[in-house]
C-alpha cells in the first residue's frame, strides 16, 4: 500500500517539508497518482528514512500486537488473498494460452489468405484440331 505525503510524513514522524525536498532532489522516489498526488511506497521510505526495530514492529503491524481479538479474521483475509493470487496466476496462464491459440489462428488464416490470392494458371480449352496440330 503506497503513502500519501501526509501519511507517511505522520507515519514516519518526519515533516512535509523535508519529504518535499527529499523528492524534488531525487534522494526518494516516488509517483504522482492521477491527480498529481505522491504516492510513496513505504519501502522506500525505509531505505531513505530508516526507523529502528522497535519503531518499525509497531508502526508495521498495529492491529495484530495491540488487539489479538482481529488474529482470526487477519489469517482468514490472509487465505482469502492467497486464493485470490492463485486465482489471478491461473487466468494469467489461461491468457497466455489463450493468446498462443488465437496467434496460431492468425498465422493459419494468414496462410490461407496467401495462398488463396495466388492467381490461378490459365485453363484455356483447345479444340481439337489445335491439340492434334499444335
Amino acid at each position: 500500500m503506497k503513502l500519501s505525503l501526509n501519511a507517511a510524513a505522520k507515519h514516519y514522524k518526519i515533516s512535509k517539508s523535508t519529504l518535499s525536498e527529499a523528492l524534488n532532489s531525487g534522494r526518494l522516489s516516488a509517483a504522482k497518482d492521477a491527480r498529481g498526488r505522491w504516492q510513496i511506497d513505504p519501502s522506500e521510505m525505509d531505505r531513505v528514512f530508516p526507523l529502528n526495530t522497535s519503531e518499525r514492529t509497531k508502526h508495521r503491524n498495529p492491529n495484530t500486537e495491540a488487539n489479538p481479538k482481529n488474529h482470526h479474521e487477519i489469517e482468514a483475509l490472509n487465505a482469502k488473498v492467497a486464493m485470490l493470487e492463485q486465482m489471478v496466476e491461473a487466468e494469467q496462464a489461461r491468457n497466455e494460452d489463450l493468446r498462443a491459440d488465437r496467434d496460431e489462428w492468425r498465422k493459419q488464416a494468414q496462410t490461407l489468405a496467401i495462398t488463396q490470392e495466388r492467381p490461378a494458371a490459365p485453363t484455356t480449352r483447345t479444340g481439337f484440331l489445335a491439340r492434334l496440330f499444335g
